[in-house]
């Protein structure tokens, strides 16, 4: 079976967002679906984007909590701000959880 797989942050809201409709595709399709936890903070620095992050920016993060608000109406999910800044324990715990699995 293929599979889909799906990199999220446990920290992004749009991770979760789209999450479900990761889902809902997979499923439609046929797919195996397979999440995969990153750390998307270590991943734009390592691209090279070492600018402030969107809670480091007053008017980006207002605008981010509007859109958020926006897509989680429009998906039906509701959504709220997450209430960690760092989202390394859950993705130990997720990766740990994975690993019993197999």
């Amino acid at each position: 079976m293929s599979v889909m797989r799906f990199y999220f942050d446990f920290i992004s809201p749009f991770s979760y967002l789209a999450f479900e409709k990761a889902m809902t595709l997979a499923k439609a399709h046929g797919l195996a679906f397979e999440p995969i936890a990153i750390d998307l903070a270590a991943l734009k620095l390592a691209a090279g984007n070492n600018g402030p992050s969107t809670r480091q920016q007053p008017l980006k993060s207002r605008y981010s909590a509007i859109d958020q608000q926006r897509w989680g109406k429009r998906y039906g999910i509701p959504i709220k701000r997450p209430q960690i800044n760092n989202p390394e324990r859950a993705n130990i715990a997720f990766v740990a959880v994975k690993s019993e699995e197999r």
